[in-house]
């Protein structure tokens, strides 16, 4: 074998992990040949081909599903006919919905909906905040202003290939891209008051508007407090900065053992696990003892 059995190991997994590496993770747990750990993953389970089509377009179409070994299919999303027989819809698999299966020392895994950890670690480095920066796509266009003005960077990503990137004026520099961009923060709330202020228009039920307005401008995000927004959240934005840059500088190997070297909480929890008993404990039958 590639990983001799009497050697520990730990898949790290975030919620963008997908797809390939979903079921890498998937069949080390199936297997009970390691422990994963991280956040539960993307949720990918769906093979695809591409057809080229005229016009310089291409038709993508689903001609298979991945399965894990214990026989689970990880795909988070459904999609399925309307039921008028042409139109599309997509539903989100439920957690009331996931089936259960069992890995090879008798331990419950579900389908559905991506690979749970088995030890799970808190995000904190993923707030709103750090969702609307990259969901506006701040992060990638920052990433690509700050390699192109500092040539140097592509020499000490390769020298000294675990040193930190960013020098003492990144984040200024980032605060100062971001006064010259139409970045804006919702509140959390945002889609779920616009979905209800919806349901009460379309439902004829007006006098519900005076008390939604009024929880909606609670949570409302004023524009002035924003710095102090982005300042309370320095270390995770430039953790997030530095790994959008590494991916401009270095293979994929070397991003990701810089990332795991670094303190990143992930790699912290998982050398803690290999190292102890948790190891152990984390993949003993119920009732009985851990095959490692």
């Amino acid at each position: 074998p590639l990983v001799p059995r009497g050697v520990r190991l730990a898949v790290l997994v975030d919620k963008n992990s997908a797809s390939a590496s979903e079921i890498v993770a998937g069949a080390v747990q199936d297997w009970d040949r390691g422990i994963v750990v991280g956040n539960r993953t993307f949720g990918k389970g769906l093979v695809q081909n591409i057809e080229n089509l005229p016009y310089n377009t291409a038709l993508r179409y689903t001609v298979g599903r991945y399965y894990t070994p214990s026989g689970r299919c990880i795909q988070a999303v459904n999609y399925k006919t309307g039921v008028d027989g042409e139109s599309f819809r997509s539903e989100k698999v439920l957690d009331s919905d996931r089936k259960v299966f069992y890995s090879k020392n008798g331990r419950v895994v579900r389908d559905g909906g991506g690979i749970e950890p088995d030890l799970p670690v808190t995000d904190d480095d993923f707030t709103a905040l750090e969702d609307a920066l990259q969901n506006q796509g701040h992060f990638f266009y920052f990433a690509n202003r700050y390699v192109a003005t500092h040539p140097d960077l592509t020499a000490k990503a390769n020298a000294l290939p675990d040193a930190p990137l960013l020098d003492a004026s990144a984040f200024s520099d980032f605060l100062a891209y971001l006064r010259t961009t139409k970045f804006h923060l919702e509140s959390p709330y945002e889609l779920a008051f616009t979905q209800l202020e919806k349901l009460l228009n379309d439902s004829g039920y007006p006098a519900g508007g005076e008390a939604l307005r009024a929880a909606r401008d609670a949570t409302h995000v004023d524009p002035a407090s924003l710095p102090g927004v982005l300042e309370a959240r320095r270390e995770p934005l430039l953790r997030q900065i530095e790994r959008y840059v590494r991916t401009r500088l270095q293979p994929d190997s070397a991003r990701i053992m810089a990332e795991v070297r670094s303190a990143d909480e992930v790699a912290r929890v998982a050398r803690e696990a290999l190292a102890g008993m948790k190891y152990v404990e984390l993949l003993e039958r119920p009732g009985g003892k851990a095959e490692v």
